[in-house]
C-alpha cells in the first residue's frame, strides 16, 4: 500500500506480480470487501483486493463444484465464467476477457493440468464466445445473456461475438 496525500493506492495485479509485497489487510478484512459497481475491470485497473476477492470466489466455487462432480477443464471453465458473469451482473459491471482468463487460470485443477488458457490475442474472446454458444444452444438464454453483457474486449466491445 502506498499512502498519498489524499488517498490510499493499491498496486494493480501487474505491479503486484512483478514484485512480491506484503499484504496490508487481513483475510477477515478481505471477506468484508465488496466489488465496485458500474466498473469495467481490466488488467490495467484492478487493484489487489479486488483480484484476491475474485480469486477467492473462483477457488471456493471450484471446491464446491469439483466435490459435487468430476469434470474436465472446459466444463469447469464454463461454470466459472457463468459464476463471474453473474457476480458482475449483480454489480452492473464488466470485465475484460483477458482478465477473466487470468482469473480462470487461478483454478487449481487448471493449474495442475498445465493446460492454461492464453490471455493473448484471440484466445480470451474465443473462450467467452464458446461459453456463450454453449449456454445459448442449451436454451439457457438468461445465462448466455449474462455472459454476453459481462465480458468485453480490450477496446470495450462485447467479447462474445
Amino acid at each position: 500500500m502506498i499512502e498519498t496525500a489524499k488517498n490510499t493506492y493499491y498496486p494493480t495485479v501487474k505491479e503486484f506480480c512483478d514484485e512480491p509485497k506484503e499484504l496490508d489487510f487481513t483475510p477477515k478484512e478481505l471477506s468484508k470487501f465488496t466489488f465496485e459497481s458500474n466498473k469495467n475491470y481490466s488488467v490495467d485497473n484492478i487493484d489487489l483486493k479486488t483480484w484476491l476477492k475474485f480469486k477467492e470466489l473462483i477457488l471456493s466455487e471450484e471446491n464446491k463444484y469439483l466435490n459435487a462432480q468430476k469434470t474436465d477443464n472446459k466444463t469447469l471453465a464454463r461454470h466459472l465464467i457463468c459464476l463471474i458473469a453473474r457476480e458482475l451482473s449483480k454489480i452492473n459491471s464488466t470485465m475484460t476477457a483477458q482478465l477473466l482468463i487470468l482469473l480462470i487460470n487461478e483454478a487449481l485443477q487448471i493449474q495442475l493440468s498445465q493446460r492454461k488458457y492464453s490471455p493473448k490475442r484471440r484466445g480470451p474472446c474465443s473462450v467467452v464466445r464458446t461459453a456463450w454458444h454453449y449456454f445459448y444452444n442449451r436454451k439457457e438464454e438468461t445465462v448466455a445473456d449474462c455472459i454476453a453483457d459481462a465480458f468485453t474486449k480490450m477496446n470495450g466491445c462485447y467479447a462474445y461475438n
